[in-house]
């Protein structure tokens, strides 16, 4: 198998907890221990690339980074960044949120409506990639 010799994107860190206190450290745009960890763990070395998304959402809106305005960002570095077309993407490839099982209505509903708004989906698109994503779990609203 190649994939014990081949190298990963965005891992390229040396010393992985020497790099995640250096992260925690920086307190990047006033995010918590446990966004900024998180981050890492998911996008490794290239974790500030999420945050140039929150950078441009919060310019936008004038609010505070919060836990929505986050998972804007790694939606909208998922749609730009690693091609994510669908919510689906998002939500069991792209992000860890599919990862424990369902996430929570609210979070797929943020999900869905950046994506949908990012990609110019109607209301009948974005209720057909929710019920995607649901069936996909057996959860019923």
């Amino acid at each position: 198998s190649l994939s014990s010799s081949t190298v990963l994107h965005d891992g390229q860190i040396g010393r992985f907890e020497e790099f995640l206190k250096s992260a925690i450290m920086e307190k990047s745009d006033g995010l918590n221990e446990e966004d900024i960890k998180r981050l890492v763990l998911n996008y490794g070395s290239e974790y500030t690339e999420v945050l140039k998304y929150l950078h441009s959402r919060d310019q936008e809106s004038g609010s505070a980074i919060n836990s929505t305005t986050l998972l804007e960002a790694e939606v909208l570095h998922g749609i730009h960044n690693e091609m994510a077309m669908k919510l689906t993407d998002i939500i069991f490839r792209r992000t860890d949120l599919g990862t424990a099982g369902h996430p929570g209505s609210k979070a797929i509903r943020i999900c869905a409506d950046t994506m949908g708004t990012e990609l110019g989906w109607n209301t009948t698109r974005t209720e057909k990639e929710l019920n995607e994503v649901n069936s996909t779990f057996n959860f019923k609203k």
